[in-house]
């Protein structure tokens, strides 16, 4: 007590703590980052390596699968998935949380290096740590402004002289760029002369890869000095290349010259990217994981100004800004701070209804500012960020942080109507109620713990609000014990804002006042009726814990898993007939492009024709394994038509299937809610089979859900399959190799080692024949080579040759050949309904065989972070419980007040289904789970006053037990609705008002109003009526402490 009457008597020591608080908090949300989402982390390593034109089957046998049996022992491992394509493969590592990603590398290197040896043309594999693969914040495209100028060429410029800049911008984690054309060196084989000199194509590369080598020859020690021997022979320039010997027959050296010719030239194009109306080159800009989203935008702003007028525009080139997150995360933390001060003058007016002076007023609002500003300091010292799920906490914090303010205001001012003193009240009403607002913030802030402990994705996300919410309670804490007294004392000893509006209001809000007081009358007599014997109170408990019970049932909702958090932002990923060619796929693109160009605002196009609104942006990027198109809305609000319209495109070509959805911004392009399905077999035909099943069954039970196959189920990529006779190749001075690597030569060109150019870029060595001239699939047979014997022979003499269909690419999952089925339900559908029916009604009733299924991605995460919740918020009662049971000395009236809890789950079900029929669609997911958490600390509350001061009134008063109990209710029941509502006030604002983000934290609120409301009026009957039974039993015992 010495330091609340220290803090009273010493107002301007407690006022300087208060300034450096503001001051700190203000410098602190200077400093904080920020992002649209807190940081969510998960140790993921990509392992990358190619095999120039090797099949997805060679590349599955002879590098991923000895490369998943070498780590499949990985400690930490949780999920391993590859990707076998043409000329490359894929592992994906995803690791448990917590775990030491550099010692992860370490020993990912290690098992690597125990695979024994890989064949000819493999590439050292690249590790890589994808963090948790963030997506890009960032969309941009390189445009070429020369007419006669494709921008494909300066591809390599781009990456080596102008990507640098960009990575080096602070908050930039990658850069990766798409499209374009990489340069070669590339020599063109006659391979008449070759045959003319009794020269094979092996020896060709022999002699060329031994020429272009340095070599260190060690040191030589000459007097007092050491030098450094190396042989420098690596190509400088076309004219070593030329001048390569390959051969010397009859004392004379054959030169590369005799042979061939060397130009530098591009590769053949793979990637194509199309921005708007032009072929470009995307460029995605990736956060870090620690980067504020918003800088970063800023600074890559500057940056590409600067690079546009510098080393872009000199070559003829600009680089165009497409998308980025700046816009929605602004908007989204604006609305959220609107909320939050929607929230503080809503709480205001609550109070100002109630207590009717400025002053009162003010000093429990004070107490809002204060905590939200020591909040931010604590956010800054524990290295978070400032993002919506972080200000959603504090929205959340300010609905609760005046109760204890208005405890204690309320008593003080009892305390003053019994005749005492201004300094005895403000010591004596604060130490009244301390220990029950003690035990109120106490068990408010023990709920967080089991949050805290969660280390899943929503973990993550949870450990901000958790984090935001229990700073701002515990600073409420000293706030209300420490400064509101002080305040009170000051505001009346010195008059201070003493303006009393009782004549004001009585004449403006008469009847607001009289239906104030009816609602007393009633409660009052309800109340005396409820508690008039053993009988009544029976039937109270009884009655309303059946209402709850039925109430229950009756609005139980579905689950989902994170909200999407829709963005102005449409992809869609198409599935087009394997094996066409590039110009195919381009042209399916372009086909797509010409339907909605006539609607882009860079067109002209204003949104004239009823239902097909301005595309602001659009673009196209593709390769041989995937397709994807990109979209912005000129009106966001409009985003809804735009993607029936390319949907509907989309559909309108042949052999082509595609889903369209809104990105979230939980998701990195599958539409965050997706459900993933993975078949695993070991049969490609029959997994093929059951996957086209299966989607077919899924369609038809959920119709209006996106469903996309990985890989595609069209098998008709084909492949040209030679069976070498080595006796014959014998017999013609080859070997299966050498036979290979001609053909390899003349049919597409062998990467043979590395040119550096003048300006120090390395660039692939290319070998080809110089025939131009096509050749197609069924004269193949025909094509005749030369042999080193300088004999004419046809390919089908010195092999069989096979044509056949093949896979675009091999996935596997946990070491099994497997198919992917990404299914995103439709928007009125919540997760758990479709994962059922896939359940129930696909898997269930399909004849998989051997194969077998796994239901991954958010059907996976609901089940594991639901599980998680379930533990979390009985962990949650019991730690409460138990802490009350240690605040009271006693078991029994710890139960009593926990037996609020069902009314307040109870009702925020019933707050979610009031969200759903009147503001906007809103299943319970894991953030109004969390809600039912917070709940189980928020509605004790009000139990804990009633039982708090009933035993008082006995112990201090002498008061028999039922006049303890409805003494208590009535006297506690204007400050426990005045807190219900300034608390409902403060959270209103997040559910009623809709915007960018609105819908990830509308759950939560909903959830937390709905609780409080139902639970605050059943608990002013059920738990009086509870206590009787339990606390007149302790007297009669005289057992009562």
């Amino acid at each position: 007590m010495n330091i609340l009457k220290s803090a009273i008597k010493n107002p301007v020591v407690v006022l300087v703590g208060v300034i450096f608080v503001f001051l700190f908090g203000f410098l602190a949300l200077k400093k904080l980052p920020y992002q649209l989402t807190p940081k969510v982390s998960k140790p993921i390593v990509s392992i990358y390596t190619s095999w120039s034109n090797a099949s997805p089957y060679e590349v599955e046998a002879e590098i991923i699968t000895p490369q998943e049996k070498a780590l499949k022992s990985l400690s930490g491992l949780e999920v391993m998935t590859s990707i076998s394509r043409e000329g490359r493969g894929s592992i994906t590592l995803e690791f448990g949380e917590g775990s030491n990603l550099d010692a992860t590398l370490l020993s990912i290197s290690q098992k690597l290096g125990e695979i024994r040896s890989y064949p000819e043309g493999v590439s050292r594999p690249i590790i890589k740590a994808s963090g948790e693969s963030i997506p890009p914040s960032i969309y941009l495209f390189l445009h070429s402004t020369n007419p006669a100028q494709s921008v494909e060429d300066k591809r390599v410029f781009f990456v080596n002289d102008v990507v640098p800049f960009l990575e080096r911008v602070k908050g930039v984690g990658e850069v990766s760029v798409w499209g374009g054309r990489d340069e070669q060196m590339q020599i063109l084989l006659d391979t008449k002369l070759l045959a003319y000199n009794n020269i094979t194509i092996n020896e060709v590369i022999g002699a060329i890869d031994k020429a272009n080598k340095d070599t260190s020859a060690g040191l030589l020690d000459y007097s007092a000095r050491s030098y450094r021997v190396r042989v420098n022979s690596k190509f400088s320039s076309i004219e070593d290349i030329y001048n390569t010997v390959i051969k010397t027959q009859g004392g004379r050296n054959i030169l590369l010259r005799d042979l061939a010719e060397v130009q530098q030239g591009f590769a053949k194009t793979q990637v194509y990217s199309f921005h708007n109306n032009e072929d470009a080159i995307s460029v995605r800009i990736h956060p870090s994981e620690n980067a504020s989203v918003l800088e970063l935008t800023e600074a890559i702003r500057q940056e590409v100004a600067r690079l546009n007028e510098t080393l872009l525009l000199p070559q003829g080139l600009s680089l165009e800004w497409s998308r980025d997150q700046e816009g929605y995360i602004l908007e989204a933390i604006a609305l959220v701070k609107d909320n939050i001060l929607y929230g503080i003058l809503f709480s205001c007016l609550i109070l100002l209804l109630f207590l009717r002076e400025i002053s009162s007023v003010l000093i429990v609002a004070f107490v809002i500012p204060l905590s939200t500003f020591g909040t931010f300091v604590v956010l800054y010292l524990f290295d978070r960020t400032l993002n919506v799920i972080s200000l959603a906490g504090i929205s959340f914090a300010v609905s609760m942080l005046v109760d204890n303010a208005i405890v204690v205001l309320e008593n003080i001012y009892q305390h003053r109507a019994k005749g005492k003193g201004l300094f005895e009240s403000c010591v004596e009403g604060s130490r009244e109620v301390m220990g029950a607002i003690f035990a109120s913030v106490l068990t408010t802030i023990a709920i967080f713990i089991p949050i805290l402990g969660l280390k899943s994705e929503s973990g993550q996300l949870f450990f901000d609000i958790a984090l935001a919410s229990t700073s701002a309670l515990l600073i409420s804490l000293f706030v209300s014990i420490f400064i509101t007294p002080m305040l009170v004392y000051e505001f009346q000893k010195r008059k201070m804002l003493n303006l009393n509006f009782k004549r004001f209001w009585n004449l403006l809000f008469a009847p607001l006042d009289y239906i104030g007081r009816g609602f007393a009358w009633l409660m009052g007599g309800a109340l005396r009726i409820f508690l008039k014997n053993w009988l009544t109170r029976l039937v109270c408990v009884g009655g309303f814990i059946t209402l709850s019970f039925y109430l229950y049932n009756l609005f139980l909702p579905r689950l989902s898993y994170l909200p999407h958090g829709d963005q102005n932002f449409a992809i869609a990923y198409l599935s087009v007939p394997p094996g066409l060619s590039y110009q195919e796929r381009k042209e399916i693109a372009q086909e797509i492009y010409n339907k909605n160009k006539d609607y882009l605002s860079i067109n002209g196009y204003k949104g004239e024709k009823e239902g097909i609104p301005a595309i602001k942006d659009l673009f196209f990027i593709g390769n041989d394994a995937f397709m994807m198109i990109g979209a912005i809305a000129e009106n966001k609000k409009e985003i809804e038509p735009m993607i029936k319209k390319l949907q509907k495109d989309i559909s309108s070509i042949p052999s082509v299937r595609g889903s369209v959805f809104q990105q979230g911004i939980f998701d990195g392009g599958n539409g965050g809610l997706s459900i993933d399905i993975y078949l695993n077999g070991y049969n490609l035909e029959h997994l093929r089979f059951e996957a086209e099943e299966l989607m077919e069954k899924i369609k038809e039970k959920i119709p209006k859900a996106n469903v996309r196959v990985v890989p595609t189920l069209e098998v008709n990529n084909k492949e040209i399959a030679f069976y070498p006779d080595l006796q014959a190749l014998a017999l013609n001075g080859l070997d299966a190799k050498s036979f290979g690597e001609i053909l390899s030569t003349i049919l597409s060109g062998k990467v043979i080692g590395e040119y550096q150019t003048s300006s120090g870029r390395n660039i692939d060595l290319v070998l080809k024949s110089n025939t131009h001239q096509e050749i197609a699939p069924e004269d193949l047979n025909y094509a005749q080579i030369y042999t080193p014997q300088g004999n004419i022979v046809s390919l089908y003499s010195l092999s069989t040759i096979q044509e056949r269909y093949g896979m675009t690419q091999i996935r596997h999952y946990e070491r099994e050949r497997s198919y992917l089925l990404i299914v995103i339900p439709p928007k009125d559908m919540d997760l758990e309904s479709a994962i059922k029916i896939i359940k129930d009604e696909v898997i269930a009733k399909s004849d998989l065989g051997e194969n077998k299924v796994l239901l991954k991605g958010s059907a996976n995460h609901l089940e594991k972070t639901s599980s998680e919740l379930l533990g979390g918020f009985g962990l949650a009662v019991v730690i409460t419980y138990l802490l009350l049971c240690a605040l009271y000395g006693n078991f029994i009236y710890p139960f009593v007040i926990i037996f609020t809890l069902p009314f307040a789950v109870v009702g925020g079900f019933i707050g979610l289904k009031l969200t759903n029929l009147y503001i906007a669609p809103q299943p319970l997911d894991v953030l109004g789970m969390l809600g039912m958490i917070i709940l189980v600390g928020s509605v004790v509350n009000n139990a804990i006053l009633i039982v708090y001061q009933s035993l008082i009134n006995i112990r201090e008063y002498g008061e028999s037990p039922y006049n303890a109990v409805y003494n208590a209710t009535l006297s506690r029941m204007r400050p426990i609705y005045m807190s219900m509502l300034t608390s409902v006030c403060g959270l209103l604002p997040l559910v009623i008002f809709s915007g960018s983000g609105s819908e990830i934290y509308r759950g939560l609120g909903a959830v937390i109003v709905g609780g409080l409301v139902f639970s605050t009026f059943i608990s002013l009957f059920v738990i009086p009526s509870l206590l009787l039974f339990f606390i007149g039993r302790e007297k009669r015992r005289g057992e009562v402490v």
